[in-house]
């Protein structure tokens, strides 16, 4: 895979990893929820998305494949970016329906997608998402509710 060709030939081929969901017992939810520096947000048990708004904008899974049927997503993407005057990589999970309507959506290219809708629980800034280097959760997630303020 990427990981063994960048090995031989560095970033070669881009990588990129996202924050996974950790299942959270009840009874260690309220101790969580009281410390200042910890954000917890609820798994949709959607599609997990990655929309990379370069110079290519597109829809990527959290492995790095294409999401072929997303178009519409990516293009609202890159609509909020041009309004903010950046470019950013969202990162969130796709949503069609319940899981099964997700799923079917997803395996093949033409399936229509467009009643799909995207939750983003992450917003970094383009160049810092290439540099390596983001700023801390805490400012990304109070950006993204500015950019957001609209939305429920």
């Amino acid at each position: 895979g990427a990981t063994l060709v960048n090995k031989v030939a560095p970033k070669l081929i881009p990588e990129f990893g996202v924050m996974l969901a950790t299942p959270l017992e009840p009874h260690h939810l309220k101790k969580l929820q009281q410390q200042s520096r910890i954000f917890l947000q609820a798994k949709k048990n959607g599609d997990r998305c990655v929309v990379i708004c370069d110079e290519n904008p597109a829809a990527y899974s959290r492995k790095g494949h294409p999401h072929l049927n997303y178009e519409h997503i990516v293009a609202a993407c890159m609509e909020l970016c041009e309004q903010l005057g950046k470019r950013y990589v969202f990162d969130g999970e796709v949503i069609n329906g319940d899981f099964y309507g997700t799923r079917a959506v997803k395996k093949k290219a033409g399936n229509n997608a467009d009643s799909a809708q995207f939750h983003v629980f992450d917003m970094i800034a383009l160049d810092q998402w290439k540099d390596g280097h983001t700023a801390p959760f805490g400012e990304r997630r109070s950006t993204l509710k500015r950019a957001f303020h609209h939305v429920e």
